[in-house]
């Protein structure tokens, strides 16, 4: 079963300072699986809006973070809607990071990629803290995308045995997702998803 864990060592035995421990068979020997890590930082809403950067960043830890954190960003650039090896980071560096026990930090800065239009992608920072599943956060990155990218190239219209169709080109040097791409004529609408332009 599940054992009851104290969640602040140093607080009263209340029954409000009590909770059932996260582990099976409970912690014995070790940190109490409900007590408040010493460090952890918890990434939430990673955002990008025509290139530039936000994220919230929460100390949930016991302790202030005051240290020079790696980050980096990752887009899912094969679309298969996971965080692996193949996918591009586009962005990494070290930052000077400070919060305080219970606070937050917004952080927010440009990224210039080869990439245009939407990509699911990860935000995380590499930080050694007891809960690392919360380092790492998704969102929809959107890239700014210049006016005079994509032309068409050729078309088809009203074919005798086959559906219409066009053929997008892309002109510039940058990889552009046609993901959510609406595309409308006077008897359809189509809804592209997992499309790149290279």
């Amino acid at each position: 079963g599940y054992s009851d864990e104290k969640v602040s060592l140093n607080a009263s035995n209340d029954l409000g300072n009590w909770s059932n421990s996260l582990s099976f068979r409970g912690t014995p020997g070790y940190k109490n699986s409900v007590s408040i890590p010493d460090y952890n930082i918890k990434v939430a809403s990673p955002e990008m809006i025509n290139n530039t950067f936000s994220v919230f960043l929460y100390n949930n830890g016991a302790s202030i973070i005051d240290q020079q954190i790696p980050i980096q960003i990752v887009i899912d650039a094969n679309f298969n809607l996971e965080n692996d090896i193949n996918d591009p980071i586009i962005y990494s560096a070290v930052y000077p990071i400070y919060i305080d026990v219970s606070d937050s930090l917004f952080l927010t800065f440009d990224v210039n990629c080869e990439y245009a239009g939407q990509f699911l992608g990860w935000f995380s920072v590499n930080i050694e803290d007891e809960w690392i599943e919360d380092n790492v956060n998704m969102g929809y990155f959107h890239f700014s995308l210049p006016a005079t990218s994509i032309i068409i190239n050729e078309l088809m219209i009203a074919p005798q045995d086959l559906g219409e169709w066009i053929e997008l080109y892309n002109i510039s040097d940058q990889i552009i997702s046609l993901d959510s791409l609406i595309m409308i004529d006077t008897k359809d609408t189509t809804v592209l998803s997992n499309v790149k332009l290279e």
